[in-house]
């Protein structure tokens, strides 16, 4: 899907689920969704910009940034990672 980051792709998926006749529930959105990866593109190709956890809260998203986890994971793998970035791509 296309977003223009990670917590406006929750919108998006809420306006793509009206679209479809159904109302949008964020509790059903935050029980599908755990995590949101946002991909940027980038001169140098598509880079992974955001890596967010998203919960439902009294009704309202709350949206953690993982950034020490994608650092990590990147530190981890090196040039594996980047290599599975752009396969995904």
């Amino acid at each position: 899907m296309h977003a223009d980051s990670a917590p406006k792709a929750l919108v998006r998926l809420e306006q793509l689920v009206l679209e479809s006749g159904v109302r949008a529930s964020k509790e059903l959105i935050g029980d599908a969704v755990n995590v949101i990866v946002f991909i940027q593109k980038t001169p140098a190709g598509r880079r992974i910009k955001e890596l967010v956890q998203v919960e439902v809260i009294d009704g309202a998203y709350k949206i953690t940034p993982l950034n020490d986890e994608l650092a990590e994971c990147a530190h981890a793998n090196g040039e594996e990672f980047k290599r599975s970035l752009k396969d995904a791509a």
